[in-house]
């Protein structure tokens, strides 16, 4: 089936972006929290 394929190939995408998403906002914790451990605000 064509459907199903494509199917999962976007659903594929949207967990691929979903994850980098979920990386990037963990490295900005990350770095707000040294940086405030830090003193720098």
């Amino acid at each position: 089936e064509q459907g199903v394929l494509s199917a999962t190939i976007l659903y594929e995408i949207l967990l691929g972006k979903a994850s980098l998403y979920a990386v990037l906002v963990s490295a900005l914790m990350l770095m707000a929290m040294v940086s405030r451990r830090a003193g720098w605000g």
